[in-house]
């Protein structure tokens, strides 16, 4: 398949084009930079750098596919791991700003803040208030609005490969088809 428009050669004079995308069959010319093909019924000479080989571009052009869906299942998994740290910052926040109606015992209660006072045993409960403090839940949410601007960048480069990946395999079926139309053309009398 001819990856530029390729000049076309009979007898070392130039005998025309050849358009980009043009499936030919080829053969090592006596020169080992040019190849001798066919081409409208006519023998050519051309670059030999100029086409690339069947196998070659449909394998460069498989291999390429999954290079994007392996940077989309890494992205994905990206994704969701800054999706799950938000959810635990939600839960986090909404813990904390929840009255704070819950109340933890503590047994034995702890000991004198006076050192001098020697500690007695007791069978009293100490209750204690479980604060987080006020600015807990401010930090969770500032937290949470820079993940969602991460996320949402995660989600624009997803978009992108999806459409970059669509864009691949409508190349390759392109790319399969012509080759096949070209090797059915050669099998008709």
């Amino acid at each position: 398949m001819a990856s530029r428009d390729v000049p076309l050669y009979v007898a070392h004079e130039r005998a025309g084009n050849l358009p980009v995308r043009t499936v030919v069959q080829a053969e090592p010319a006596a020169d080992t930079n040019w190849l001798r093909l066919r081409h409208q019924g006519r023998d050519y000479d051309a670059e030999a750098s100029a086409f690339r080989y069947e196998r070659d571009l449909l394998k460069d052009l498989a291999d390429y596919q999954a290079g994007v869906r392996e940077r989309y299942s890494n992205l994905v998994q990206t994704y969701d791991q800054l999706l799950e740290r938000r959810k635990q910052l939600e839960a986090e926040a909404i813990r904390c700003e929840a009255p704070q109606d819950r109340m933890t015992v503590v047994i034995p209660p702890p000991a004198p803040r006076n050192l001098g006072q020697a500690a007695t045993p007791t069978s009293d409960l100490v209750l204690v208030t479980r604060s987080p403090g006020p600015g807990r839940a401010a930090i969770c949410r500032r937290e949470m609005s820079k993940l969602d601007r991460q996320m949402e960048k995660l989600e624009q480069q997803l978009a992108g490969l999806e459409l970059e990946g669509q864009r691949v395999a409508d190349i390759r079926n392109s790319m399969e088809r012509k080759f096949s139309d070209f090797r059915l053309a050669g099998q008709s009398p």
